[in-house]
């Protein structure tokens, strides 16, 4: 099924995500491995396409408190 093959298709990605995900420290850490952020992204509805690397950037080091950061 396509379920089926989908599944089968993103087992290595996951894989490859628990694994490095664990050893990230900083957002430029994370920003550096484009594997890494495609998952992240893909497995959240993102087109890694659609966003930049300084667009992530400034999202994962904005004040969520503060509607201006």
């Amino acid at each position: 099924t396509p379920l089926e093959t989908a599944t089968k298709a993103a087992a290595p990605e996951l894989t490859y995500y628990k694994e490095q995900i664990a050893r990230i420290k900083t957002a430029d850490e994370l920003l550096s491995d484009s594997r890494l952020v495609n998952v992240m992204l893909t497995a959240h509805g993102i087109d890694p396409k659609s966003v930049t690397t300084k667009e992530l950037k400034n999202m994962f080091l904005s004040d969520l408190s503060d509607t201006k950061s």
